[in-house]
């Protein structure tokens, strides 16, 4: 299966398919009847994640084939590929002062002995502990 990635795919569009379990048997020296594999197949495209769909059926039909053997398989879409809107935000990101916040409640003690000098002053907020606010 690594080869769907590497011989079919673009190699500038990612693609990642992975073999996650492998269950078969409970004794270690009996050849088991059934064999459950399960993975994951990771990709941007949705083109990309059908050719890989399309590819790892033909993969266990010629390897079903070449051993005389019957390979079920079954592929679920669960997490389909997201796709975000390409229009711009209609409301311009609001300036944060949350690195002042942390600042002042790493170093609350040094900050009341300087909010006197400063162009801020400082108040007690009840949920943020002491907030700067312009004088």
């Amino acid at each position: 299966m690594q080869t769907i990635v590497s011989r079919n795919a673009n190699p500038l569009e990612a693609a990642v398919i992975s073999v996650t379990q492998i269950h078969g048997g409970a004794a270690y020296n009996v050849i088991p009847e059934t064999v459950r594999m399960a993975g994951t197949v990771r990709t941007f495209d949705q083109s990309l994640r059908e050719l890989s769909h399309r590819r790892i059926r033909e993969l266990a039909a010629g390897i079903a084939s070449a051993f005389n053997a019957t390979i079920d398989v079954e592929i679920r879409d669960i997490f389909s590929v997201l796709h975000n809107s390409t229009r711009p935000l209609q409301r311009k990101p609001q300036p944060s002062c949350s690195a002042h916040l942390l600042s002042i409640r790493l170093r609350r003690r040094r900050w009341r002995a300087r909010s006197s000098r400063t162009c801020c002053k400082l108040y007690r907020a009840p949920m943020y502990g002491w907030v700067r606010r312009p004088v």
